[in-house]
């Protein structure tokens, strides 16, 4: 009776872990900036209207790279959102990087 206790409340709290995201904030894009001379370089950048910090310690923007995966569609939805005026919520990573902390979009929605 002990092991199917234990194993249920094991299998009950495996699905209530959320993913640890340094970030999430809502709001409309107030523009983006795209880097020409990436890969890697913070290729297409996020700024939401007011300014807020988009992952703990972070800036005030949010980045996705050009080689990270499914890039081509986030930055689709991320480009028609501003052009529709659509709110998004972005999720993101702090990614420390030289002297800063920079955060990284790992998962975005759009409403």
């Amino acid at each position: 009776m002990r092991i199917l206790l234990a194993l249920s409340i094991a299998i009950a709290s495996s699905n209530a872990i959320p993913w640890a995201w340094d970030g999430i904030v809502t709001g409309k894009i107030a523009s983006y900036d795209v880097v020409a001379n990436g890969p890697n370089n913070f290729d297409l950048r996020i700024f939401l209207e007011n300014g807020p910090a988009l992952c703990t310690g972070g800036v005030n923007w949010a980045f996705i790279n050009s080689t990270d995966p499914n890039y081509k569609t986030i930055a689709t939805a991320l480009i028609s959102a501003k052009a529709l005026g659509q709110q998004v919520t972005i999720y993101t990573a702090a990614y420390p990087y030289d002297t800063a902390t920079f955060c990284k979009i790992g998962y975005i929605t759009v409403s």
